[in-house]
């Protein structure tokens, strides 16, 4: 019973990586790549709404 339980975690550790991420101490590298990542996905959507009324 102690293997399936261990093997539950490590599922949930694989499916959720936010959990280790805060385990982590901050870095500010880190948090920068994230924030770019995250303006080049909005600069996208709103490039792509902006495209359909012009069609």
């Amino acid at each position: 019973m102690d293997k399936e339980i261990d093997l539950s975690k490590g599922e949930n550790l694989i499916e959720m990586p936010l959990e280790e991420d805060l385990n982590l101490p901050p870095d500010p590298t880190c948090m920068e790549e994230e924030s770019k990542l995250l303006v080049e996905e909005t600069i996208e959507v709103n490039i792509d709404i902006e495209e359909v009324p012009q069609m």
